[in-house]
């Protein structure tokens, strides 16, 4: 069972200036931290809304229909995978020609998140004639692989380049004591 504990994180107050502001003023948004059955915690913006129908092996999913952005976690334990971490990336990847058509991925790299070492993605792809955009980041855990996706049908999503990088880059994994394993 899935257990999600939102902790209000008042000092993680995030303020961006935003060259489509007119006004100059600072775009506040508040992030909660979120922790998954304590094997990580990641923080979502209080926009997001807790959602149990983006897929059904993810261990949290979150969304904001109105700003069209929708995040979710899947944490596959290693043991249970035939594929190391380069070609569980290839595999995960792979996945999206399952729904997507004229995929166009843009950027891949190795990234580290939180110490861990990690890969991003960013792709087009278009699904039922409409165009949507993914980021993708593979964290390599301890004993688990996490895939964060995002996603967007909106080009230049402010909220999707924004606050999604802050999401991804505050994933950490909860390592528990020996003696506690």
């Amino acid at each position: 069972m899935l257990i999600i504990f939102v902790v209000s994180f008042s000092f993680a107050t995030y303020r961006n200036w935003s060259n489509k502001d007119e006004t100059n003023k600072v775009n506040e948004v508040e992030f909660s931290v979120l922790k998954s059955n304590e094997k990580y915690s990641v923080i979502v913006p209080n926009y997001f809304v807790e959602t149990n129908k983006l897929n059904a092996e993810a261990s949290i999913q979150y969304m904001d229909q109105e700003k069209s952005i929708y995040f979710m976690v899947i944490d596959e334990l290693k043991r249970n995978t035939i594929f190391n971490y380069d070609e569980y990336f290839e595999q995960m990847t792979k996945r999206f020609q399952l729904y997507l058509t004229e995929i166009d991925i843009i950027e891949t790299k190795d990234i580290v998140i939180n110490n861990l070492p990690s890969k991003y993605s960013l792709l087009k792809g278009k699904m039922n004639g409409r165009m949507l955009y993914y980021k993708t980041y593979l964290v390599n855990g301890n004993d688990t692989f996490y895939q964060l996706t995002s996603w967007t049908s909106i080009p230049n999503n402010g909220y999707f380049n924004r606050d999604i990088d802050k999401v991804a880059f505050s994933f950490k994994e909860i390592t528990k004591p020996n003696n506690m394993q």
